[in-house]
């Protein structure tokens, strides 16, 4: 009389890899899945990212160059000026204006302190209420956020 096994190797054998194949494979779909809806969900001007207040000031403004966080910034010819959003010129920059500065090292110095760049994009607020604005909306974040919390914890406890 022949007996039955349940556990034929070469069954298990590719039961094994069928498992592995589904474990890598699945959840690398989802995964991919998530990240781009967070990508998109996550991006924001740089006047709202998390301490928008502490964007540092321009020191002073000259025909062909800034001082910017103490560095020395010479205009590109091709520099791309933005303020509050909207494209504008060199000459509309101001000191004390919050800002991003996009740069290339134009000389080196005996060390990193005294290198100069070469500015090609800078990013100006000429609104300073910029702390106001980003508690206003931290605030309206934590409300929204407290909103769905207590929208999950009442749809876990009807499940209970």
């Amino acid at each position: 009389m022949k007996s039955h096994t349940y556990f034929n190797p070469g069954f298990l054998s590719r039961l094994f890899c069928v498992v592995i194949i589904a474990t890598l494979c699945l959840p690398t779909g989802l995964d991919a899945k998530n990240n781009n809806k967070n990508k998109n969900k996550n991006k924001q001007p740089a006047s709202k990212k998390g301490a928008a207040s502490e964007l540092p000031k321009i020191n002073s403004v000259k025909k062909d160059s800034i001082v910017f966080n103490g560095k020395i910034y010479y205009f590109a010819d091709n520099i791309k000026v933005f303020i509050n959003g909207e494209e504008g010129t060199t000459g509309q920059l101001r000191a004390g204006m919050q800002a991003l500065v996009s740069a290339r090292i134009h000389t080196y110095g005996k060390d990193g302190a005294d290198n100069t760049y070469i500015a090609t994009r800078i990013t100006a607020r000429v609104d300073n209420k910029l702390a106001e604005k980003a508690r206003a909306a931290n605030k309206k974040a934590a409300d929204a956020a407290k909103k769905q919390n207590q929208k999950n914890n009442k749809k876990n406890n009807k499940r209970r």
